[in-house]
């Protein structure tokens, strides 16, 4: 789609003003990104936590559309599943909560966590009081930001995921 770009590129703006503190810009983003592609499960997403604490109905809504849009994403499947837990519906939440736990377990074993896994990865395994893989999350991360490689060679940004 010729729209897609831009959804794609305000998405992107949007979390660049989150990650600096200015929210207000980042929501006139992640709207005008949604309005372009409002099926895409990442601006969907992103689009939805700008309602977490004003409007928690119009976030859950835009949660779960971003779970349906893409139910192996593990970010999108735990924070689903951890509505769906404080709301009440505690099986169905940790159901998901459990998946996400899965999902990013393979990341961990074969090496392809992506760096805002984890913090979320962490927060599910501390959810479920799963200590042992806190500990491994910790260590796969300080391995991630070590500047060498198992083999001793110098990471790169070109070969860093």
């Amino acid at each position: 789609k010729d729209s897609y770009p831009g959804a794609v590129s305000n998405n992107n703006i949007a979390v660049a003003y989150h990650n600096a503190g200015q929210y207000d810009k980042a929501a006139d983003f992640l709207e005008k990104a949604y309005q372009e592609e409002p099926d895409d499960p990442y601006v969907c997403f992103n689009y939805a936590r700008t309602f977490e604490d004003t409007d928690p109905e119009r976030y859950f809504q835009l949660l779960k559309k971003s779970y349906e849009l893409d139910k192996n994403n593990p970010v999108h499947v735990f924070l689903y599943g951890h509505t769906l837990y404080q709301r009440g519906r505690r099986d169905e939440g940790m159901s998901l909560i459990n998946k996400s736990v899965d999902l990013w377990t393979v990341r961990l074993n074969n090496g392809t966590l992506r760096s805002w896994d984890y913090g979320w990865f962490r927060d599910a395994a501390r959810f479920l009081h799963r200590d042992d893989l806190v500990r491994r999350i910790n260590d796969a991360e300080k391995m991630d930001d070590a500047p060498y490689d198992e083999n001793n060679l110098l990471k790169t940004n070109s070969t860093r995921r």
